[in-house]
């Protein structure tokens, strides 16, 4: 027979039909070939049937078998130890790490009998020993590797009970006391207490008007903190020991100089503060640091003016008289 080199010559409209025109039967479906052997059970086949019908089912039987073989069963590590679970290699197996003693120290056997794993030191005996025979509960404080011997410390109080049971667990019992009533006084009778009700107390106090005159420390008149006040009616340079009073400048008879020194000043936390008294001129020299467009004089009698050191530098402020 000779062949066509050009099979759709044939012109087929059914492929599984062969019609002798020279070629083999162009793309030829599975469809086509009929399976006639030996039932296959596994994959509910019917027999006979065409090899397309048999490749699909053979796909599904396998797909369905590796769902059941990787799906069911899943185990996963729990705890912060080390995973025994090694998970699932290609074959779809799972597996697990083996435990072994690294230097034969400890013995590993499975107890088929229990279902367990058992774990055993090499025989070696160890020794727990009281450090206290009075205490009430004894905790581990020390182990002495070279003799195998554990030390225990003990638990012992006079104001808490405490108890250990069967188990080994320790309680601890705190007897707390009963209420009691408690009283609020004043030690030196400035403070006024009344209990309107009971539990609730009123606390007052008669105020005292301050007076700076006063002397004695442990007088309610007494302010702690006021500013000491000196005078002066004459040319003045500030000190050192000026810092936190209040200096009167007497005017009166004479114009007064203020004389300011940085140099001799701390450069931090000094303040001074000046009342003007009298009618004449009362001025400022030295200063580093002034407010713009005013003179480092003050306004006259009744005005208040002030020097603090920051850095370094003398500050002049208050009421300052303005430049024309």
């Amino acid at each position: 027979m000779k062949y066509n080199n050009n099979c759709n010559d044939c012109q087929e409209q059914n492929p599984c039909q062969q019609v002798n025109c020279g070629c083999p039967i162009p793309d030829l479906s599975a469809a086509c070939v009929i399976y006639k052997g030996d039932k296959l059970t596994c994959i509910g086949a019917e027999v006979p049937e065409n090899l397309e019908i048999l490749l699909k089912k053979f796909d599904e039987a396998i797909c369905d078998k590796l769902d059941v073989v990787l799906g069911k069963g899943n185990l996963v590590n729990i705890g912060e130890g080390i995973e025994l679970y090694a998970g699932i290699n290609n074959l779809g197996q799972r597996e697990i790490r083996t435990l072994i003693s690294s230097d034969g120290s400890i013995i590993i056997e499975l107890n088929e009998e229990e279902n367990s794993i058992d774990f055993i030191y090499n025989g070696e005996t160890f020794i727990l020993e009281k450090e206290s025979t009075t205490a009430d509960a004894q905790i581990i404080s020390d182990f002495d590797s070279a003799n195998n011997k554990y030390t225990f410390k003990g638990l012992k109080s006079d104001s808490i009970t405490i108890d250990t049971d069967a188990a080994g667990n320790i309680t601890l019992e705190i007897d707390v006391p009963t209420a009691v009533d408690l009283g609020i006084t004043s030690s030196d009778s400035t403070i006024t207490v009344t209990e309107p009700t009971a539990n609730n107390f009123d606390l007052s106090f008669e105020q005292a008007q301050a007076d700076v005159l006063v002397t004695d420390t442990n007088s309610p008149a007494f302010i702690k903190n006021k500013n000491a006040v000196k005078t002066v009616s004459t040319d003045y340079t500030i000190v050192t020991a000026d810092s936190d009073y209040v200096i009167v400048v007497d005017a009166t008879s004479a114009d007064v100089v203020i004389t300011i020194s940085p140099s001799t000043l701390p450069n931090n936390n000094f303040f001074v503060g000046f009342l003007q008294k009298g009618l004449n001129e009362v001025s400022f020299v030295g200063q580093n640091i002034l407010p713009v467009q005013y003179n480092p004089k003050m306004q006259g009698q009744g005005h208040n003016a002030a020097v603090e050191m920051i850095g370094g530098q003398a500050w002049l402020f208050g009421s300052l008289e303005e430049t024309a």
